[in-house]
């Protein structure tokens, strides 16, 4: 273990104490690392809360969606979200702090409503944490502050009128629209300074999407739990006997799914008008119309120069019979990944991409969406690969998986659209998958 200076000594202590009277954890293990070293507690083998220090300096993280962040909000030290083995909240800085105010917010900071509304309000507070933070929502808000003040003391009213009617239309509009409801239905409002969150959280629209996305999956797999969790209701004896008793929690349960899928649809509408927002910008940037027109000049020239300027689908068995092998000529490949990603970010995606289907199509002449996904996320489990795909596009590693979800998708879009492969629903032993065919058309191969 590294040796911390005194006060951070003296401020784990009295955190250990503190944890132990409130019975958090019946387990603790030292992990040694860089920057920090931690002290991990856990209780009933699930990790509840870590502590990070080194010889200068300390931070808790609480582990999952349980912690209410709402009572340390006020103290004057940094919180910065983070998704690593679950939803946390790390925080910053805490020798600076008076004991007893960290004390007194960990004790209030225990929810202890249901699962599902917990999750609900916490992802509430995530969102506006971030929402607070990030540059690109908040210039035009600083802005329009300003000019109110201004318009104010020269008696302009009708000016402030015209500018709240600009600000009902703002980028950040929807998101408030969305924290005011969800702060009213969960009644869990609470107030927020910018300046305490880390620099870390103040991101782009991309990541912001990406975010949502990530946090949703974890919504998706509460509401499915809490659906299930209806068939429990049959195995209590006691509840089973109690008609009124059993209908109540049953009415109960219905009311949370609905209020959860509701919240569910409330952060798809966050998401769906970002994404009209980024593709009017783009749209309606000059370059726009010409950039598609290059892409399909360019690959009209591939197709040219590989088949004839055919497109029809070929699968494996049209063009020959008996035992063949294909093999993939990179050059040929490089060339169109190159002509579909027109020379941008996302030509090593396409062509791994391209890669993947192909190769998995080659025994049967098909594959499935699901194991396509499978292949071509896991070849970013390298790290070199990983680090190559942060840079690219501008990412955080928290963001990796979210964002390359986010790129599959847009990518077998493209390849469809472009009928570089081709897609059907099909029964597939004995389940319903997306089946997915390479147009052999587009000759990436040499076969012998």
């Amino acid at each position: 273990m590294v040796n911390p200076n005194p006060i951070i000594i003296q401020r784990i202590e009295e955190l250990e104490i503190l944890l132990s009277d409130l019975n958090l954890y019946d387990d603790v293990k030292e992990l040694f690392g860089t920057p920090y070293s931690q002290l991990v507690y856990k209780k009933d083998e699930e990790e509840i809360i870590v502590i990070g220090l080194n010889k200068s300096d300390c931070y808790i993280k609480l582990s999952g969606y349980k912690w209410d962040l709402t009572p340390f909000l006020l103290l004057p030290i940094r919180k910065e979200f983070s998704i690593e083995k679950t939803l946390s909240w790390k925080l910053l800085d805490i020798e600076k702090v008076e004991i007893s105010k960290l004390e007194n917010a960990v004790k209030e900071s225990i929810d202890n409503t249901k699962d599902l509304e917990q999750l609900m309000k916490f992802i509430l507070v995530v969102i506006s944490a971030y929402v607070n933070k990030a540059s690109f929502l908040n210039r035009h808000a600083n802005k329009l502050k300003s000019q109110v003040l201004e318009h104010f003391w020269k008696g302009e009213i009708n000016v402030i009128s015209e500018l709240y009617e600009k600000n009902t239309q703002s980028k950040v509009e929807h998101f408030n629209k969305f924290i005011k409801k969800w702060q009213e239905q969960l009644s869990h409002k609470c107030a927020m300074d910018a300046r305490h969150f880390s620099n870390d959280m103040d991101i782009d629209r991309l990541q912001l999407m990406n975010l949502i996305k990530t946090i949703q999956v974890y919504l998706n797999q509460s509401i499915n739990k809490y659906i299930h969790s209806i068939k429990n209701l049959w195995f209590d004896a006691d509840l089973i006997q109690d008609e009124v008793k059993f209908f109540d929690n049953v009415k109960e349960i219905r009311s949370m799914i609905l209020l959860a899928q509701e919240y569910h649809r409330d952060m798809e509408g966050l998401l769906s008008k970002e994404e009209s927002e980024s593709t009017q910008e783009a749209e309606g940037s000059p370059s726009a119309e010409s950039q598609i027109e290059t892409e399909l000049n360019g690959l009209s020239r591939f197709l040219y120069e590989t088949s004839g300027n055919s497109t029809p689908f070929l699968n494996k068995e049209d063009i020959f019979t008996g035992n063949h092998n294909f093999v993939i000529n990179e050059n040929i490949l490089d060339k169109l990944a190159d002509s579909v990603s027109n020379g941008n970010k996302n030509k090593k995606e396409y062509s791994n991409l391209i890669r993947i289907i192909f190769n998995k199509s080659l025994t049967k002449g098909f594959t499935v969406r699901e194991i396509v996904r499978t292949f071509f996320i896991s070849k970013y489990d390298n790290e070199s690969e990983r680090k190559d795909f942060e840079q690219r596009y501008d990412v955080k590693r928290l963001f990796v998986k979210s964002t390359l979800e986010n790129v599959f998708d847009t990518l077998m879009d493209k390849l469809k659209e472009l009928n570089i492969i081709k897609s059907e629903l099909s029964v597939i032993q004995l389940k319903q998958q997306e089946k997915i065919s390479f147009n052999l058309n587009f000759q990436i191969y040499d076969k012998y």
